[in-house]
């Protein structure tokens, strides 16, 4: 028992440790001022309890109340000269003390709530926050249903967590405050009832311990299996349709859901079934030590007076300690998602400490005012992913003058997308730099993500209007409609738009579905030309189109050479034909390839 003892105090050791590592000093501060309102609720639901010994006394023995000389100077204040006068007195008081102590105890559960739903909003905000600032890297390498969970679940069951902690610190003061007052009353009948709580606390803790830190581990698992189960049947609802692969989703989502269910009816168990427990053997005990009383020819008022004094405390105490044991085994069930959220956290401040946070992202150009004049140079650059082999990207050098139109072609893997990125700002360069009129593009975050669009290969377009997909990220009433439409004009997709009923506030559908591919890319680049980029960065934007819809599409684009600084990433070479210089991508390195593109069809 001794062990377990210990092991119990080591994880509330743990426990307070990672909180205090995860709230920031004003939420620190928060939970202490929540600590002091608590006390205070304590302490009146002590009152609530002791303030019903007197009425009983009142009932049973008024005349002896009236005739103590203690009491006398109250007596005469309050003019009571009468066993009914009394009687209203006393009734008026309690009366007085539970108004009070419930109109303050529903203050505090309204402070409580809010206090944890801030808490738990600005957990979030800094996890979304951190996540949105992370490298590229960092979200090639993590699963979105991983991020999904951790945002959102992860930080219900921090919640959760700090919920109970506070609530078994309310309850164990009121139990130990009621304890104390009910030792003055009869020290025997409240020892009796202190040592079956606690011990039907103890063997309930311990009984379920294991299992629901089992089961809480196994709801954060199948929890993010439900959620990547749902992302991947619905992310490829069309090959799933024609493959006729329903039953395998629906399978993998019926089997994480089924466990999930599992974990939480394991917990729903546990918080019901120690209740039944505590109930059955402190009521044992307490008229076990009644019936003993009663026999052993207790003075009959004085019985009676002390009989109801633990049939209130009992019927405060037992929900306490049902309520203990409730919340214990739920910190023990969610302990596998605040370990989730402090590994998290932690990974916040390492990043915010290395300078790759997004605050550093959001950090100011070193030279203000700068405009894309000359050229875009790339000097011995090289990047390597982890965990590779060799780095794809290595010591390359290449010079892209303003105005011009560059192609990036090669095999599979040869590191064309891998470059684009680095140009984008996404991949910072591992060795060398890449400057923008002699000035490194790391220098320049602001100017740059202004100087440069980007259209990918796969198009994202949220379920909303066309305006909002092509002014992405933009507040509603930020929205500037003349750029829009120039942006849509630019892209070729001007008079389509305008054919439409809703014109730009035409829904385009989750993932641009009601569109067609070639309509969504033409959105993409609109959405691309919106701010008006010196550059443009084309990820293999036409691959995945038919030759036709393909030639339409790069008739909006050719319409921008001259206009726009082009860098076009291609397996075809029918999209490269007009560009003025071409590069192939091999072993690294960008080699030019003479007799391909306008200057050699010229």
């Amino acid at each position: 028992m001794k062990k377990h003892y210990m092991n119990i105090l080591k994880q509330i050791k743990k426990i307070y440790a990672k909180f205090y590592y995860i709230f920031t000093p004003e939420q620190r501060k928060g939970c202490v001022i929540l600590f002091v309102l608590l006390s205070i609720g304590s302490f009146l639901e002590m009152m609530g309890v002791t303030v019903v010994v007197p009425l009983v006394q009142v009932i049973l023995t008024p005349d002896l109340l009236l005739e103590n000389e203690a009491y006398a100077g109250a007596w005469k204040r309050f003019h009571i000269n009468s066993a009914s006068g009394l009687v209203i007195l006393v009734s008026a008081g309690i009366i007085i003390v539970y108004l009070a102590k419930n109109l303050y105890m529903g203050f505090l559960s309204y402070y409580k709530n809010r206090f944890y739903r801030k808490v738990e909003k600005e957990i979030s905000m800094r996890l979304m926050n951190s996540y949105l600032g992370r490298q590229y890297t960092f979200h090639i390498n993590t699963n979105t249903a991983t991020l999904l969970r951790s945002i959102v679940y992860d930080i219900t069951g921090v919640s959760a967590t700090l919920t109970s902690i506070f609530t078994i610190m309310m309850e164990c003061m009121s139990a130990f405050l009621i304890i104390i007052v009910l030792f003055v009353t009869d020290y025997v009948m409240a020892l009796t009832m202190a040592v079956s709580a606690v011990v039907a606390l103890l063997v309930t803790i311990l009984g379920f311990r294991k299992t629901m830190r089992r089961e809480g581990q196994n709801a954060l698992k199948y929890g993010q299996l439900c959620l990547k189960a749902v992302n991947e049947a619905f992310n490829g609802i069309k090959d799933v349709m024609v493959t006729k692969r329903q039953p395998y989703f629906a399978g993998q989502f019926n089997h994480a859901v089924r466990e999930k269910n599992k974990a939480n009816a394991a917990k729903n168990f546990a918080a019901e079934t120690p209740a039944y427990v505590i109930e059955g053997t402190c009521v044992s005990a307490v008229v076990l030590m009644l019936c003993i009383q009663s026999l052993m020819g207790q003075n009959g008022t004085e019985f009676v007076s002390h009989a109801a004094a633990f049939a209130i405390a009992a019927f405060r105490i037992l929900p306490s300690v049902g309520k203990i044991t409730n919340h214990f085994n739920t910190i023990v069930y969610y302990q596998a998602m605040v370990d989730d959220v402090y590994r998290n956290i932690h990974e916040v401040e390492e990043y915010a400490r290395t300078g790759e946070s997004l605050k550093r992202q959001e950090k100011k150009d070193s030279v203000a005012g700068m405009k894309f004049q000359r050229e875009i140079t790339l000097e011995n650059v090289s990047w390597q992913y982890p965990d590779a082999e060799r780095a794809v990207i290595s010591q390359l050098d290449m010079s892209i003058h303003k105005g011009s139109a560059v192609g990036f072609i090669g095999e599979s893997g040869a590191g064309k997308t891998t470059l684009a990125d680095m140009i984008l700002g996404l991949l910072p360069a591992q060795t060398g730099a890449i400057k923008m009129d002699g000035v490194d593009i790391k220098e320049l975050p602001e100017t740059w993500s202004r100087t440069v669009g980007y259209v990918p290969q796969t198009v994202y377009l949220t379920d909303d209007s066309i305006r909002n997909n092509v002014a992405f990220g933009i507040s509603q009433e930020l929205i500037e409609d003349d750029k829009v439409w120039k942006a849509l004009e630019q892209a070729q997709l001007k008079d389509y738009v305008q054919s439409l009923p809703g014109g730009i506030d035409t829904i385009v559908g989750e993932k641009g579905i009601k569109f067609s591919g070639g309509q969504r890319q033409r959105v993409a680049i609109a959405r691309a030309l919106y701010y008006d980029p010196d550059i443009l960065v084309l990820d293999e934007a036409t691959s995945a189109l038919d030759n036709q819809t393909e030639s339409a599409v790069m008739e909006a684009i050719e319409s921008l050479q001259g206009l726009k600084t082009l860098i076009i990433v291609a397996h075809r070479m029918t999209t490269i034909q007009s560009c003025d210089q071409v590069y192939k991508i091999a072993g690294g390195k960008a080699i030019l390839q003479e007799g391909i593109g306008r200057k050699a069809q010229e």
